[in-house]
């Protein structure tokens, strides 16, 4: 078990829809959009987005874990069949992702007093796109 598991699952649970856009295949920072995205079938189904990087693997093992830990929060809640959980390397997470998401957790070493540069890249790229779209999601 992971400590705040439960809390981040319950802050999760508060989230009211958000539209949910793609971007165009030759815009990675999300700025324009092309067609919805696919609605998951339970419509009252919460998402966790993780985003991690690790050179060494001790961040993606702790990227797993809080996967785990979050699944099993879940179940202890009885809400599993409600909350699909998403782990992806930074550099595959795209804007579209980000909006869909109703919760995150991201996961990085740190490298002289700051995140990875993949991790820093990713925040960089989505920047602008995410850009006042994900205010008010834990």
């Amino acid at each position: 078990n992971i400590p705040g598991a439960t809390w981040l699952i319950q802050l999760t649970a508060m989230r009211l829809p958000w539209a949910r856009l793609a971007a165009c295949p030759n815009d990675p920072a999300g700025l324009l959009t092309a067609a919805a995205l696919p609605v998951p079938q339970a419509e009252a189904a919460r998402r966790l987005l993780i985003v991690w990087h690790s050179r060494t693997g001790m961040a993606e093992q702790m990227a797993q874990a809080l996967h785990r830990g979050a699944k099993q929060a879940a179940l202890e809640m009885e809400a599993s069949s409600g909350l699909v959980i998403d782990i992806l390397r930074a550099n595959e997470v795209q804007v579209p992702q980000l909006l869909c998401a109703d919760g995150f957790l991201f996961c990085a070493p740190e490298n002289l007093a700051t995140m990875s540069g993949e991790m820093k890249e990713f925040f960089d790229r989505s920047y602008y796109g995410a850009l006042g779209r994900l205010t008010a999601r834990p």
